[in-house]
């Protein structure tokens, strides 16, 4: 059964100020323009596609995403709905994105922003984001959720590449990703 959008991308709400959550910047170098990457990052068929453990991605709303996607293994598994909005639109350049992420470990909600900008052939990609985790995740210590959080962009950008280039991406991510994250958190 499908749920109705709670919220308009405008309103999703950013985590908060203050406190202890996971945060991050990088950048990764792409090879196609801005604008194969920005379609990439829109569609929501090969976006999915990308997000590694994603079973279902739909655009449910004006520029708002719902996807079904699973964590786990061995005793601890579970599937979690995430809802994204995207906002600060400025194709094929910059998009900020909001939203939150519901399961059985947990919850989470954070905000980032992708910057794209040519280089000769290729696009460097920046980001920065900041991820507020509640629940069973939200005890682990908050360096472990940085270097988790890092692997798991880390993952979605060479599928990202690999996506991009033509190359076949494994469905439901790389068997052995949660299994390490899961670990890296004390889950497992």
């Amino acid at each position: 059964m499908a749920r109705k959008p709670r919220l308009p991308a405008a309103e999703i709400a950013a985590p908060t100020e203050g406190g202890k959550a996971p945060t991050g910047t990088g950048e990764t170098l792409v090879p196609a323009t801005p604008q194969q990457v920005w379609d990439t990052l829109l569609d929501p068929e090969k976006l999915a596609a990308v997000i590694p453990g994603c079973h279902k991605l739909d655009l449910v709303g004006d520029n708002l995403y719902r996807a079904d996607v699973s964590l786990g293994v061995g005793p601890v598994k579970g599937r979690f709905v995430a809802e994204v909005g995207l906002s600060d639109l400025d194709p094929p350049k910059a998009v900020r994105l909001a939203g939150g992420l519901d399961g059985p470990l947990g919850s989470s909600k954070g905000a980032g922003n992708v910057r794209l900008t040519q280089e000769g052939d290729s696009t460097r990609v920046t980001y920065d984001y900041r991820i507020e985790i509640g629940g069973k995740v939200a005890s682990i210590g908050g360096r472990m959720l940085e270097g988790a959080a890092k692997m798991v962009v880390g993952q979605f950008f060479d599928r990202l590449c690999s996506q991009i280039e033509g190359k076949r991406v494994p469905a439901g991510g790389e068997p052995g990703l949660w299994h390490r994250l899961l670990a890296m958190l004390g889950l497992k």
